[in-house]
């Protein structure tokens, strides 16, 4: 019974250290594993570059997609010199993105990678609404752009202010353009020219060529604007009225004052002929 019971625990004692070395082998071997893996990722990275222009080839189209009007397809070709050849994979989308939305008439752009050498762009181009300060375009973002020739034959309104305006306060002047367009135009006429002066006082010149001092304008998104409307309703009566004014030698109507407005006659010189009496 003794020597069973020895036998036993000898036994019991070699099957315990064979599974303590099984489940060493296994740990060490899924460590060795880690590490190589480890290894790979660490030699995948680091040689990155070299092993992608191994497989990468080069660009061989540009495809450029959008509706244009201003814009030119040769435009946006031009911009990208050098891609067509390049690396397929090693291209930058993000430098291409940049590089197109630098020309003027380029509102936004979005480049993506087709297979198996396209690069293509979907390009939307700037619409202005306005002209802004003589020099530049104004969009409905309240973004300025200026392209290299300003076409200045279009059928826009023209905004004035100081450069330094943010890109809110444009859009608030465009919102004021809208709003004075939509009040007066039962009389008859529109606004040619609208300035926002240093010191917040407006001013327009309506495509009658009359210059309107309008004052301070609190915004068109409030009760103050009922000001401003009954501004506008004074002005618009001159041009109803049914009185003899020539409106062609009114130079200027000023229209900040509460119950009335002021109006500004041209000068008009009497000049002798030359055959007159001596």
């Amino acid at each position: 019974m003794i020597h069973e019971a020895a036998i036993r625990s000898v036994s019991q004692g070699v099957s315990t250290d064979q599974l303590s070395r099984a489940e060493s082998m296994k740990l060490l071997n899924r460590v060795m594993f880690s590490v190589l893996v480890l290894s790979v990722l660490l030699i995948l990275m680091n040689q990155k570059n070299t092993l992608i222009q191994l497989i990468d080839h080069p660009i061989s189209q540009l495809k450029v997609e959008g509706e244009f009007k201003s814009l030119k397809v040769e435009q946006v070709r031009d911009s990208l010199n050098g891609v067509i050849g390049a690396g397929f994979l090693m291209v930058d989308l993000a430098q291409i993105k940049a590089r197109v939305e630098q020309i003027p008439w380029v509102q936004s752009a979005m480049v993506k990678r087709v297979w198996p050498g396209e690069i293509q762009l979907t390009v939307q181009e700037q619409v202005p609404v306005s002209y802004w300060n003589q020099s530049s375009f104004l969009n409905a973002l309240g973004h300025t752009f200026t392209p290299e020739v300003l076409d200045l034959n279009l059928k826009l309104p023209k905004l004035i202010g100081v450069t330094e305006l943010h890109s809110a306060r444009r859009i608030e002047m465009l919102n004021v353009l809208e709003h004075i367009n939509s009040e007066i135009k039962h009389y008859g006429v529109r606004v040619k020219e609208l300035e926002l002066k240093p010191r917040g006082v407006w001013e327009a010149q309506l495509n009658n060529n009359i210059q309107v001092a309008l004052g301070v304008i609190h915004g068109v998104d409030n009760r103050q604007d009922k000001k401003l409307n009954d501004k506008l309703e004074r002005v618009g009566k001159i041009f109803t009225n049914g009185q003899r004014i020539e409106l062609d030698q009114i130079e200027k109507i000023d229209a900040r004052y509460p119950n009335g407005v002021a109006i500004k006659w041209k000068k008009v010189s009497l000049v002798a002929g030359a055959n007159a009496t001596r």
